[in-house]
């Protein structure tokens, strides 16, 4: 019972005198057996001491009589606490300023050491954090609900692709997100027919990528390359009509 601190008295020391001019013993018998609690309340105070499954039940009952378990707070715990609270409001901030990937990159690590959350499920940092990927993995599912509609679509399936390469790219990290986009891409990867469609996608993605980053003539360019490699494709056109509305205004 980590919960207590055992404290032995002998009977007729001065310390057991200054005990019970305290806490008055209920009984003559030896031993006598007293809990209280860090506040200095007695909980209990008999004669003679329990043994076994009753003395078990007995601790028990005297930590719930005092609150319930408490969680002890170390230098480390209240230093992984404070670091893990830093990275939280970091990727709260990246969120807001509309970077998805730096926040997920920020939190993933934490999110997948799945012991150290559910120790310390309680702590506020955990607590934020959970309602951090929430929000993220709600974001990444969205995308991948809107991309399943364009792959139904054959003039639009390169767009459906695109979203779920760019999913995979800004959320991956995250395990739900992966998983989802995995159930989709694995397959179109593997397809004789549809592997082709996926490296368009991820050139493509490249290309966005850069943009998203204001690397505005480096994006022209990695656009052109997908029209170089892939001139009669629809994502061909696609870019195209990006380059130009990238391209500065003569």
């Amino acid at each position: 019972m980590t919960q207590y601190v055992a404290i032995e008295l002998k009977v007729g020391s001065k310390d057991f005198q200054t005990w019970t001019q305290r806490y008055r013993p209920t009984g003559n018998g030896i031993p006598m057996l007293f809990i209280v609690a860090s506040d200095g309340r007695e909980v209990y105070n008999r004669s003679g001491a329990p043994q076994g499954p009753g003395l078990n039940r007995l601790l028990k009952q005297g930590i719930e009589d005092t609150g319930g378990v408490k969680t002890v707070h170390t230098a480390k715990s209240r230093e992984l606490e404070k670091r893990r609270a830093t990275i939280v409001k970091r990727a709260k901030r990246m969120l807001g300023l509309g970077d998805a990937a730096a926040a997920t990159k920020l939190v993933a690590t934490l999110w997948k050491d799945k012991e150290a959350l559910e120790k310390n499920a309680e702590s506020p940092s955990v607590k934020e954090l959970t309602q951090l990927v929430s929000t993220l993995v709600d974001d990444a599912e969205k995308q991948v609900t809107q991309a399943d509609e364009k792959l139904k679509s054959a003039s639009d399936s390169i767009i459906g692709v695109v979203a779920l390469v760019r999913v995979e790219r800004v959320y991956g990290e995250l395990p739900e997100v992966k998983e989802s986009v995995d159930e989709r891409l694995n397959p179109l990867r593997l397809s004789e027919e549809q592997s082709e469609l996926v490296k368009q996608a991820e050139m493509v993605d490249r290309a966005r990528a850069l943009e998203e980053k204001k690397s505005l003539r480096t994006a022209i360019s990695a656009y052109k390359k997908v029209v170089d490699a892939y001139p009669d494709s629809r994502a061909a056109e696609l870019c195209k009509l990006r380059i130009e509305q990238l391209s500065p205004k003569k």
